[in-house]
């Protein structure tokens, strides 16, 4: 039985001035997953993450975290934010301390950790994004990608179930976006829920367990990534695109290359593997 760490129950928001955010959402977070949030920029996939970690309340409906209804008291609040993490799109919303080792050291000692305790925390948290040389470094001297494992980090620190992240591989390089990416599968192989929000296809298609898809506000489908990225209609009306590898499949199997049974592909190593394995690079006319 699915044992789920999140759920919006008919959540509807709307910002001063605007057309409602968020509309009647229902959506559930199972404990241990790998969760991607794909739509276009105003779907309100930030919105709804700011619901999930309290910053925002619904106007109508509600939100629970382990099947407890959430409460919006200061107790509460600190008890879900050390339990559900989120990292901004922007890292430079996130910093605010003098050095890194001060900015990741911030949420531990927050929680009320001890000085012994909140440096264990803290070490080990440079230490899993690989930042362990830059704990002196001024905040305000990192790279982009520095920031953005020093935010990652500052989350670690405080142990959390789940981590939303807000597009994390935005202005990243392939190499840099590859390494948040594996690093995000370690973090997930060790027990923490990720919930991730990204505009790129290809990562949600072969990293995701579950895929859901918002547009105005509202829920248009969730699901595996087989079944989101072979519904046509769907990701018409959602402005998507078709991820690469699973192209490059459907025009080996709509030419008799392959067979028609055959599971489609989710990696680049698992399309090389059904290349070789049907001598396809030989049957090319």
């Amino acid at each position: 039985m699915s044992e789920y760490i999140l759920e919006a129950k008919d959540v509807s928001f709307a910002y001063p001035g605007c057309t409602k955010a968020l509309d009647n959402i229902c959506v559930k977070i199972e404990k241990g997953k790998k969760i991607v949030f794909l739509g276009e920029n105003g779907a309100g996939k930030s919105t709804l993450f700011l619901h999930f970690n309290g910053i925002l309340t619904p106007q109508k409906g509600k939100l629970f975290f382990k099947n407890q209804e959430m409460k919006y008291d200061n107790k509460s609040l600190m008890n879900l934010r050390k339990s559900v993490g989120i990292v901004f799109q922007d890292p430079d919303t996130q910093l605010f301390s003098a050095n890194v080792c001060q900015e990741v050291s911030f949420g531990p000692l927050n929680l009320g950790l001890c000085v012994e305790e909140t440096k264990k925390c803290v070490d080990t948290a440079l230490e899993s994004t690989g930042i362990n040389d830059l704990r002196n470094k001024p905040t305000h001297f990192l790279s982009y990608g520095q920031k953005k494992r020093v935010t990652i980090a500052s989350i670690i620190a405080m142990n959390p179930e789940a981590i939303i992240f807000d597009e994390p591989t935005t202005y990243l390089d392939p190499k840099h976006k590859e390494q948040i990416i594996d690093f995000l599968e370690e973090l997930n192989q060790k027990g923490t829920t990720i919930i991730l929000s990204t505009h790129d296809v290809n990562v949600a298609y072969s990293w995701a367990d579950t895929i859901v898809v918002m547009k105005n506000g509202k829920v248009l489908k969730e699901g595996t990534p087989d079944v989101i990225f072979n519904n046509d209609e769907l990701i018409e009306k959602a402005n998507l695109k078709k991820p690469l590898i699973l192209e490059i499949y459907n025009e080996l199997k709509n030419n008799g290359i392959l067979p028609e049974n055959h599971r489609p592909p989710r990696t680049k190593n698992e399309l090389k593997q059904l290349i070789n394995n049907h001598n396809i690079i030989k049957n090319l006319p």
